[in-house]
């Protein structure tokens, strides 16, 4: 009998609930969970100061925005760890972000190597494949290129299954508020996976992969609230799994905290490009990606 697909092609409805359709070593990221809060207020500032007119009122409104982000940011804890900076040297047993870090698990810096790295599998699928298809990529001193067309997404895998409890850093510079990008721990289609992803728009979910399909979710909102994505310059993100309890940073900002229902297992990590739902293409440079043990 053949399944009732989405209108994406990325999940099938198995009678009771829509389930991914994955391949590759890791999961297909799950469908952005975004809050119109962002959208209610910029209109909330932005359409009344159109309406009274004026470009020095409407810079002026811009400025108690970003004044306004700030305050509203005060309220996530901040990391004052001197690795949280794009590019910054880490090591084994230095403390990040409140807890100390364990033994290399992985590391590749795209910005010395040409082409896909070594211990690196790339793939990318677009909406309407039933597939993933292995590729190429090319790299440079701007870090690996994870240039995604419309409607595609494009993953960079580990090549072999890694520890639950980790500590996953991603440098990477995006140039467009297009799609997003994520990171993905721990991942298998046969268990789990702890997925984050961060939106261009300023909308950010953590998810919790259900085996065999599917995801929940632990925690999203606009990143408003929290960290703002940084758009042509390098951002840093760390993904800590210790454990159940999940915690991301983004730039030194605590993005989102959360606790798994089922204990994580050794499984691929993934730094991913979801562009699924833009008719416009997306430029990513992945600089870096550092997997450590969580101690």
């Amino acid at each position: 009998m053949s399944q009732l697909l989405s209108p994406d092609g990325l999940y099938y409805w198995d009678g009771k609930q829509w389930r991914s359709i994955t391949a590759g070593g890791g999961a297909a990221p799950p469908p952005p969970v975004r809050s119109s809060r962002v959208l209610l207020i910029v209109a909330a500032i932005v359409i009344p100061t159109l309406l009274v007119g004026g470009l020095g009122i409407y810079l002026a409104s811009n400025a108690i925005f970003h004044q306004a982000q700030r305050i509203l940011s005060s309220g996530h804890p901040e990391c004052s760890s001197p690795g949280v900076r794009p590019g910054a040297t880490v090591s084994p047993e230095e403390e990040l972000c409140g807890g100390r870090l364990g033994a290399t698990y992985f590391g590749v810096d795209c910005t010395q190597v040409s082409g896909t790295p070594p211990g690196v599998d790339v793939y990318d699928r677009g909406t309407t494949d039933t597939q993933w298809q292995s590729v190429d990529i090319t790299a440079g001193r701007d870090g690996c290129h994870l240039d995604v067309g419309a409607h595609h997404t494009r993953s960079f895998d580990t090549a072999k299954t890694l520890a639950a409890d980790s500590v996953t850093i991603a440098d990477f510079v995006t140039h467009t508020r297009v799609g997003g990008v994520g990171l993905q721990i721990a991942c298998t289609k046969e268990a789990t996976c702890v997925d984050f992803s961060q939106y261009g728009d300023g909308a950010y979910s953590l998810d919790e992969g259900i085996p065999e399909g599917g995801y929940e979710n632990l925690t999203s909102g606009p990143a408003i609230f929290t960290a703002p994505l940084h758009i042509g310059q390098p951002n840093r993100l760390i993904v800590r799994v210790h454990g159940q309890a999940v915690t991301v940073f983004l730039n030194g900002t605590e993005v989102a905290r959360g606790t798994t229902t089922r204990t994580p297992t050794a499984g691929y990590v993934v730094f991913y490009v979801d562009n699924r739902y833009s008719a416009a293409p997306q430029s990513v440079q992945l600089q870096r990606m550092l997997v450590f043990g969580s101690a």
